[in-house]
């Protein structure tokens, strides 16, 4: 029986935000094992110290934070292994991994969940199930059917929710998300959800994604089923002050629009790269390549 989930995402936090990964991660933290437990999760990494794409250093926490993942492995000395690159003893890593978690977990009963394959020759010695994302298709792609190919191997019909849920947060582009509880058959999921503007005042702005508040609730019905209650989403309206206000930061000198130039990797992957910058706001691109507006400090 599957207990436990044990995330390899080291791949993921090189790279620039990948929208579906924490909504992915927080709804997996809300599945339940064939008995009814709570499953569990932890994350094990080769890095303490990342530097990604963009050529920006950070240690392993400040990436989780930048993905909006470190509630999810909280507290990160119960959740969160490291290891060195020279792997020596496998199984004692996944083992200190689970050990963390619950003292009854069995490697048998876990999966690790990764993009890369660096550490599957790993499990096969161990006997840890592996779940290979993007085995087919692309990175993004794999994430967003990772809720349905758990849900489907646990069996537990309470779990079909959530995979509703991550399926209509992908619908309408919501990018970090919450889920709360509000009643046994109602939930709300907020977050925030990018929208494209176009207006020629933008000038190398237009097109430029926006981040917008939005919520939905869910009803849960008494034939397992869920719906959506109500939604609240941009309107044009909102969408016409965001731009306004694109508009006032570009003419306040608040927005870094130099520095950005394509790169390659070792790999001839292009990457995009991006000068640091003292402003507010910079132009940053996700993993679908959208151009978006960031924050990059409060003042």
């Amino acid at each position: 029986m599957l207990r436990a989930l044990i995330f390899d995402i080291d791949y993921e936090l090189k790279q620039p935000p990948l929208i579906s990964l924490q909504p992915v991660i927080h709804l997996l933290r809300k599945f339940r094992t064939a008995g009814g437990e709570d499953l569990n999760a932890c994350l094990v990494s080769r890095i303490a110290e990342i530097e990604d794409s963009q050529s920006q250093s950070g240690s392993l926490p400040d990436r989780l934070e930048l993905f909006g993942l470190r509630s999810e492995f909280q507290p990160l000395s119960e959740r969160v292994t490291a290891f060195n690159e020279t792997l020596l003893n496998a199984k004692a890593l996944f083992e200190d991994a689970l050990q963390k978690l619950d003292d009854s977990h069995r490697l048998s009963n876990c999966i690790l969940v990764s993009s890369s394959t660096s550490l599957f020759e790993y499990c096969n010695t161990v006997g840890i199930q592996i779940l290979h994302v993007n085995a087919t298709g692309s990175v993004e792609e794999g994430w967003t059917s990772l809720l349905s190919l758990i849900a489907n191997q646990i069996g537990n019909k309470d779990n079909d929710m959530y995979v509703f849920v991550g399926e209509t947060a992908q619908k309408f582009e919501f990018g970090e998300i919450v889920l709360r509880e509000l009643s046994d058959t109602m939930y709300d999921l907020t977050g925030i959800v990018y929208r494209k503007v176009t207006d020629c005042k933008l000038a190398e702005l237009n097109g430029l994604h926006l981040p917008f508040p939005a919520k939905l609730e869910f009803k849960h019905l008494k034939d397992n089923s869920t719906v959506i209650d109500s939604k609240t989403l941009p309107n044009e309206g909102n969408v016409e002050e965001a731009i306004q206000h694109v508009i006032s930061l570009v003419a306040k000198g608040e927005i870094e629009l130099a520095g950005f130039e394509i790169n390659a990797d070792s790999n001839n992957n292009s990457m995009h790269r991006f000068a640091p910058s003292q402003k507010t706001f910079s132009i940053a691109k996700d993993s679908l390549g959208r151009r978006i507006l960031k924050r990059n400090f409060f003042s």
